[in-house]
């Protein structure tokens, strides 16, 4: 991240996170699903999880986007990233 983008992100990076119970139990209902996610950086972690929460009260947007998190995630892929 650049230093103008950590200084906008402030504190937060060192704020506890947790995911939603919801998202954790499906990431948590494959076990290689559970690994994968575990092993990516923690930034990504709360990006991807934040990208999947944002879409709460659209139901249908929230399930495609968490489908594809478990997808991307159980083939051990980080997505949405410019590499």
């Amino acid at each position: 991240m650049t230093k103008a983008g950590l200084e906008a992100a402030g504190d937060i990076l060192d704020e506890p996170f947790e995911v939603p119970p919801d998202i954790l139990d499906a990431l948590n209902a494959d076990e290689e699903t559970r690994r994968n996610f575990q092993a990516f950086p923690d930034s990504y972690q709360r990006i991807r999880i934040g990208f999947v929460e944002m879409a709460r009260n659209r139901p249908e947007v929230f399930q495609k986007r968490l489908a594809y998190l478990l997808k991307m995630t159980k083939a051990n892929k980080r997505y949405g990233m410019v590499q």
